[in-house]
């Protein structure tokens, strides 16, 4: 009787929380349908492109094949390059496509800065561009990116943001990275469309030179690893000075490469919620209340498995997530044209559930590896190996 109450209890708090989830997601999809692919803007700018690299000899050299592709106009456009103390052959081969067309600057030395915001900010106070684009060394962008993100910058447009995509190979987990990819990019994109922005993608990001300088940059979150994008785009929106716009055309969007196994994957998704202990409090709440959701559902099904897989109603509210992520999924996807597997959107509920779990703990307190760095707590614990000057 002892465990069946428990049980019991567990699915009114299940179901209770399922309901508000699924609000939550008519709230997304409220906002996903207010954003219109209109671009306000036939201007040409000048337009700087800043991309920090570390040891990215197998992408660097697509990366900027695909930059100088672009139909933007080329004398309105620059490309920079930081190389992040790389221990490969990033630096020579980003220096192969000549100065006229890439600028290469090497990282200096910094101290208790994270390094890819402190390449991103010297790449910017270099740039004469008076809209910044940034996007990753791993990245391909099509022809139209530029010329696509500079046409939704109307004149009191402070921010535009994009599609991140990611490339599907053979292997399952590139084809669950995709969709997990764009759940992600779908709330962010909602969160445009309800005046509430809070999430982008720094590899899809463009912000104009004016508000970088007004806002002081990375300032008062420089010294985390990630956050380039979000928390510098929270800023922005906190000012209340400039508006920001969510470019919802798929010509502007840009693929990344999967990781190669779960290990980069999930040192991947530690990375970026280190951010969420500066979040706002309204989004920690939000992201709290994911958390323990989303712990209550394996803890339903061991209990499930325990009483011998009986009480079968406690797997409702999982059935009933399933169904509504499927649903908000297929409807926002059309976006991009994109069509949704359920059996590869069960696979990442699973995906998704593990690496929040985990990265609730180990982003935010724990120490993980990316890009030969260790990082604790999200900040980088530099060494003389990994900070010297080229």
């Amino acid at each position: 009787m002892e465990k069946l109450g428990l049980i019991d209890s567990l699915f009114f708090l299940q179901i209770s929380a399922t309901l508000i989830y699924i609000f939550f997601l008519s709230i997304c999809t409220i906002g996903l349908r207010r954003i219109k692919s209109n671009p306000v803007n036939n201007d040409r700018p000048f337009i700087s492109v800043v991309i920090a690299a570390r040891n990215e000899e197998e992408n660097i050299g697509a990366c900027l094949r695909h930059l100088a592709q672009q139909k933007y106009p080329r004398t309105r456009y620059e490309v920079i390059v930081i190389d992040d103390h790389s221990e490969d052959n990033t630096h020579s081969i980003v220096e192969s496509f000549g100065k006229d067309n890439v600028m290469l600057l090497s990282l200096h030395d910094t101290d208790g800065v994270s390094p890819k915001k402190a390449a991103l900010h010297q790449g910017i106070k270099a740039s004469r561009g008076e809209i910044i684009l940034t996007t990753d060394a791993d990245c391909c962008a099509s022809p139209l990116w530029i010329e696509t993100m500079v046409s939704y910058f109307g004149a009191k447009t402070g921010v535009v943001a994009s599609w991140l995509t990611v490339e599907e190979n053979k292997s399952l987990l590139s084809k669950l990275e995709r969709l997990d990819s764009l759940s992600l990019s779908l709330v962010g994109a909602a969160g445009f469309g309800l005046k509430r922005p809070f999430m982008a993608n720094g590899a899809n990001f463009a912000y104009r030179r004016k508000v970088y300088d007004e806002l002081n940059g990375f300032a008062g979150v420089d010294a985390y690893a990630s956050g380039d994008d979000d928390l510098l785009l929270q800023k922005v929106h906190a000012s209340q000075n400039w508006e920001c716009a969510f470019a919802p055309d798929a010509r502007c969007a840009v693929v990344t490469k999967a990781n190669r196994d779960l290990r980069g994957f999930f040192a991947q998704r530690f990375r970026w919620a280190s951010k969420g202990r500066i979040y706002p409090k309204i989004l920690f709440l939000l992201e709290s209340f994911i958390y323990f959701y989303y712990l209550s559902l394996p803890v339903a099904m061991i209990l499930f498995i325990l009483n011998g897989f009986v009480n079968l109603y406690i797997l409702l509210p999982l059935a009933l997530k399933f169904m509504a992520d499927f649903i908000f999924m297929r409807l926002a996807a059309r976006k991009l044209q994109e069509k949704i597997n359920p059996f590869i959107l069960f696979i990442t509920e699973w995906l998704q559930i593990a690496y929040v779990l985990l990265s609730g703990v180990w982003g935010l307190w724990g120490t993980y590896s990316w890009k030969g760095r260790r990082y604790t707590k999200g900040k980088v614990r530099m060494n003389r190996s990994s900070s010297r000057t080229r």
